[in-house]
This record gives structure tokens, sequence and C-alpha cells, in this order.
């Protein structure tokens, strides 16, 4: 029983493999092709140019801890992107389009919750996180009512392999003075 189980697993696991490779590169080259300018690194780019420094992660860390990952800093290393980085993504059509419903859904939350009729309007910017297979995209959304009345929002929206599920949507936080001014005062 265990001969059959190994002899049926393999090329289970190399078809599954292969899949993902072709995934991955469907998606790079969607991306490419959108116009999105991400540079891709190969297998051949040396091990130095994916390093942070530790003033690139101190402000990074930073960022993240005064924003909740919503006002984050692009670094330069790609390897730490892959590892549960939070990464601000460069906007441009195909991001717009493709996290569109996201943002619709997190309107829809915050209005069921709040008893509120905002309406999505435009996203301003996304950070992604990818953790394993789930993405958990952090939304800078402008929202309005029919009275015209505009706010800002954020809010996290997690996708995997089902629909996207909203975390929390809340209004944007004014700047403050006091608190953390050092963290944001670079902003």
């Amino acid at each position: 029983m265990s001969g059959s189980t190994s002899s049926s697993s393999s090329p289970l696991d190399q078809s599954s493999s292969n899949n993902s490779k072709e995934l991955r590169t469907e998606k790079l080259e969607g991306l490419t092709e959108n116009k999105c300018n991400y540079s891709v690194k190969s297998e051949s780019d040396t091990d130095d140019e994916s390093l942070i420094t530790d003033e690139e992660y101190k402000r990074y860390s930073d960022a993240v801890k005064a924003s909740d990952g919503f006002d984050v800093p692009r670094l330069t290393g790609g390897d730490f992107y892959y590892g549960g980085g939070i990464v601000p993504l460069r906007m441009c059509d195909y991001y717009r389009t493709t996290l569109e419903p996201f943002c619709v859904a997190a309107m829809n939350h915050y209005n069921q919750d709040k008893k509120t009729n905002y309406e999505f309007v435009r996203l301003i910017k996304a950070n992604d996180q990818v953790l394993g297979c789930f993405i958990n995209y952090y939304l800078t959304i402008e929202g309005r009512t029919s009275e015209n009345s505009t706010k800002i929002f954020e809010a996290i929206v997690t996708e995997s392999l089902g629909d996207p599920e909203v975390q929390f949507c809340r209004e944007k936080a004014p700047p403050t003075e006091t608190g953390n001014a050092e963290g944001s005062s670079g902003k």
C-alpha cells in the first residue's frame, strides 16, 4: 500500500510544481505586459542586490508600526518581498482594475458596519503582503456619499483561493504631530 502511494504521489508532485511555475510565469508576464514597470530579477543576479541595509529595515519597521502597514517605503531587496514583507505596489491600470472589486467589498463592509452609504470612488494606493497562498492587500481608497462628502479609508482585504475577505475598513486617521512623530516625520 505504501508503494502505490509513493509511485502515485511523484507525478502529482511534479505536475503541481510545474503548474505553480507556469502560474508564476504567467503572472510575471502579465505584470510586464501591463506596463507596471517591475523589473524581474533573474537567478543569475548576485545576492548582494537582494539584501537590505539595517537602516532601510529600521525605516521600514518604524513605518509599519506608525501606519499599520499602509504607508511603508519601497525597499530595494527583492527577497524581502517574498518573505512576508509589506510592499508598495506601483499604481497602474492592471492593479487599479484588479483591485477595484476588493475596494468595493471594503466600502460595502464599512457601510454595513457603520450604517453609512459611501460608494467607492478610486484606489489611491495599495500595498501587498504575500503570506503563502494568501495575499493581504493594504488599500487606501476614496469613498463618497450621495451628498458628495468624501473621505479616505484604509482597508485590509485578504485574497486566497476564493472571494476576497475584508479584514477591516476604517477611516484614515489624520496625521498627528504627537505620538510617533519620529516614524512619520519624513513623510
